[in-house]
């Protein structure tokens, strides 16, 4: 009875929760250096990017001092396919859209700095480079 008494007496006098005011403790980081990211394809050289059949489309995603997580690849907000390499293809079809036009191509490439940082450490701080390419598609020639 008495070590009962005891350790609800201890659980009472300790405290067990604390609160933390996000507001008063809120802090930003900044990384000392930007790591270089570059985005190239074989859409690059490409003037007019016209889809009547299909089109081969290939990418390579250069970080200078970093890791790629995964990268998308987005035609307007469709997301046509998803990669965790840094060099990958895919062919685009026309049929991916309903109606003829101009439409984004759109590559995000999420990639960790290797800062070293606990949020680093934890994958918890992606990064995110983008490059957009406008392609129209026509089915009629």
């Amino acid at each position: 009875m008495r070590k009962s008494l005891f350790v609800i007496l201890l659980l009472f006098s300790v405290r067990s929760c604390f609160y933390v005011d996000t507001q008063e403790f809120e802090t930003e980081i900044y990384l000392d250096f930007e790591p270089e990211v570059t985005i190239s394809s074989n859409f690059d050289q490409l003037d007019n990017i016209r889809i009547t059949d299909s089109i081969y489309f290939s990418y390579e995603i250069q970080i200078d001092t970093g890791k790629l997580y995964f990268s998308d690849l987005y035609l307007d907000n469709y997301l046509i396919y998803r990669s965790s390499s840094t060099a990958d293809s895919i062919w685009i079809f026309p049929y991916y859209i309903e109606e003829d036009g101009d439409y984004d191509l759109t590559i995000l490439a999420y990639y960790k700095s290797l800062t070293g940082s606990l949020a680093d450490v934890l994958d918890a701080e992606p990064y995110v480079e983008d490059t957009t390419w406008v392609i129209t598609i026509s089915r009629t020639n």
